[in-house]
């Protein structure tokens, strides 16, 4: 029997290790002793009873030579980096700073990809919303509309026009059951 679960745990390692779903085995990306290039931004809200803001920098490798070899398969590890970003409370709003030359290009270069914001009351994320870089770089307002789950599951943010949108056509909507057996 314990032979049998040995057997079953060192096939189950070694399929995890050939697919690459392992732990992630990408470079830790090294920090810019002069970075400087920043972006600033506002957050704005307005009912909800939000508490706190989250902010977070989503970052990837950009140098393929960088990523580590998954073996016996050979498919690339290529490193994803997250990191928690300073938020500060300025009176009825928050404030965050992204620095965009954080993190040293001489080895491996890393890019911004995205940042992501949580909406926080108590302890429970209320809401998530997430902005790409191509976004961040237009440098102009955006007007979301977020919709906070009361169970268990965190709730979403869109585009307030993209709600609308929605919001129109829910009047050609109509409601599928799905059974699965």
């Amino acid at each position: 029997m314990k032979f049998a679960l040995l057997k079953c745990i060192f096939y189950m390692s070694l399929m995890l290790t050939i697919c690459g779903c392992g732990k992630n085995s990408g470079e830790t990306p090294e920090l810019n002793q002069d970075a400087h290039k920043t972006l600033n931004i506002s957050i704005f809200i307005r009912g909800g009873g939000v508490e706190q803001v989250n902010l977070s920098s989503a970052w990837e490798m950009e140098t393929l030579k960088c990523a580590k070899v998954n073996f016996p398969a050979g498919n690339l590890n290529i490193g994803h980096y997250s990191q928690a970003e300073q938020v500060k409370r300025v009176g009825g709003h928050f404030e965050g700073e992204i620095l965009l030359d954080r993190f040293s290009s001489a080895n491996c270069r890393w890019e911004l990809g995205g940042v992501g914001i949580d909406f926080i009351k108590g302890k429970k994320v209320m809401a998530a919303y997430s902005v790409a870089l191509n976004e961040l770089m237009q440098g102009r307002s955006r007007h979301i509309t977020c919709l906070a789950q009361s169970n268990n599951f965190t709730g979403i943010c869109v585009l307030t026009d993209q709600l609308n949108d929605a919001q129109k056509a829910r009047a050609n909507s109509y409601t599928v059951d799905l059974e699965i057996r």
